[in-house]
């Protein structure tokens, strides 16, 4: 029987990119640190950026972007992004052109090789982003939603009883609050098209597990406004998860390889 595996490569304000693997396909999710990292970070849980099949974008913003150029010009990778954010990475010129070779459309699934992925809209201060569904030959499927201010029903029903759930779990309330953050941003933060707080990430997760769940993964905690501790801590006192039967909950690493997951 065939094995999909998952493994963070960067998770935080910081930058962002998840290796996910199934039968010689390998994706990228995101490629937010630079392309000398990536290509550590691969070779250190065993990848060459050659054998890479595609890295797939959410959205525009630089901790999810940031080795994107390099690696397209230099090493061929192929980057797909929907058509609006393709346009809108090209035109700020950020990190340089990207030879952009595939492009998607949201609630339209399709594929890298045989791996089927459908892109879903969040709520973020972007043009276009994305969380994504990605279901494997067999049916064992993972959910990886980051940067979103709330959790629209069509996407929580999407993700809803995943075997993987990757989801952010951004900031703590107080911190933020009573942080060094000017108070403009710490409203876009906390808005409806920010990111999520630990108590909502939690709450919301309540809603997603099933007993086919069997892998939480908290991610795109925020440098400054978190730490794992505390986000593990929302976890247990909202959402429940951490009884008998319950699946395992983590943090992804914020600037190493994290651990590999099995579905």
């Amino acid at each position: 029987m065939s094995v999909a595996s998952v493994v963070t490569l960067a998770s935080g304000s910081s930058g962002n990119s998840l290796l996910v693997s199934y039968e010689g396909t390998n994706i990228l999710f995101d490629a937010g640190i630079s392309a000398k990292q990536i290509r550590e970070r691969l070779a250190s849980v065993g990848y060459d950026i050659s054998e890479i099949s595609a890295a797939v974008i959410s959205h525009e913003h630089i901790d999810h972007i940031r080795g994107a150029g390099v690696l397209s010009r230099r090493s061929g990778l192929k980057i797909m992004a929907t058509r609006r954010t393709c346009q809108r990475i090209i035109s700020e010129n950020r990190v340089g052109d990207i030879p952009v070779r595939g492009t998607f459309v949201q609630n339209e699934p399709f594929f890298v090789d045989g791996v089927e992925i459908t892109a879903l809209p969040t709520p973020h201060h972007a043009v276009e982003p994305s969380a994504f569904v990605i279901r494997f030959p067999g049916g064992k499927r993972l959910s990886v939603a980051t940067d979103l201010g709330h959790m629209p029903l069509p996407l929580r029903n999407a993700m809803k009883g995943s075997d993987m759930i990757v989801l952010e779990s951004n900031y703590d309330e107080e911190m933020l609050r009573h942080g060094p953050y000017p108070r403009s941003v710490k409203e876009e933060i906390m808005g409806p098209v920010g990111h999520l707080s630990n108590c909502v990430s939690a709450m919301t997760l309540r809603e997603l597990v099933t007993r086919e769940t069997r892998y939480v993964l908290l991610a795109h905690l925020s440098e400054n406004n978190n730490t794992p501790e505390i986000a593990m801590s929302a976890i247990r006192s909202y959402a429940k998860l951490d009884g008998q039967g319950t699946p395992m909950v983590s943090v992804a690493e914020r600037n190493a390889p994290g651990d590999f997951y099995k579905l």
